[in-house]
């Protein structure tokens, strides 16, 4: 039985005599063992690019099926989300032309005090915008004769005297409160009204605070 150089680098024969098998070894001779070798390494390295490859493509398009479900599920809950929104701000708009027109029916104390709770921290929201605003203005002006320190405490003091006004609009507006719902409640009406109020006060200490900002702060910088 003869076997050929280039199968293996270490061949076995088989002779069996009756019951006894002899397994001889036999080696391919050193002028074929480079040769079998760089087959076996050059087989293993094309081997292992051709997994590599493959690995790499199913994880791409793995996440690229990932990236798209989560498109997916965010683009439905930002839909979802708008609608709601819609739809409550349709009900909040129902409600109020119904309640509107039964004014003679009450809102409650802890009623009113939830809506303006509400109320206060949207108008919170808005304030803190525009002082974001202000704060970039201040920063993008560079020919102004403020070191950084002497900047900093122009921005402090500013934001000092926007607090006292906060603190003083807040409490005109418990005394107003504690006298509307004296009684434990109030009408509708008075509720709308009030909140309305609270809107028109709180636009018009934004506009104080930018034209505050602007003549007296500003003004000193130049």
């Amino acid at each position: 039985m003869k076997y050929s150089s280039m199968q293996t680098y270490i061949l076995t024969r088989k002779y069996e005599k009756g019951n006894n098998v002899t397994l001889k070894i036999s080696t391919c001779s050193p002028k074929y063992q480079d040769i079998i070798f760089k087959k076996i390494n050059f087989r293993n390295y094309m081997l292992s690019r051709f997994c590599l490859i493959s690995f790499l493509s199913l994880f791409f398009f793995f996440l690229q099926d990932i990236y798209k479900l989560y498109m997916n599920i965010n683009l439905d809950f930002q839909f979802k989300n708008v609608n709601s929104r819609k739809l409550a701000e349709s009900n909040i708009d129902k409600n109020y032309d119904k309640n509107y027109k039964n004014s003679k029916e009450n809102v409650t104390s802890d009623e009113m005090l939830h809506l303006w709770k509400n109320h206060r921290i949207e108008e919170e929201k808005k304030l803190v915008l525009l002082l974001e605003t202000l704060m970039k203005d201040l920063l993008s002006k560079k020919s102004h004769s403020l070191d950084e320190k002497k900047r900093d405490e122009l921005w402090f003091k500013f934001i000092e005297d926007v607090r006292n006004g906060v603190k003083n609009t807040d409490k005109k507006f418990i005394n107003d409160l504690h006298f509307i719902l004296r009684d434990g409640g109030c009408t509708y009406e008075k509720c709308v009204d009030f909140i309305q109020y609270g809107v028109h006060i709180w636009g018009a200490f934004r506009y104080e605070v930018k034209d505050h900002w602007h003549n007296k702060y500003l003004n000193s910088v130049k």
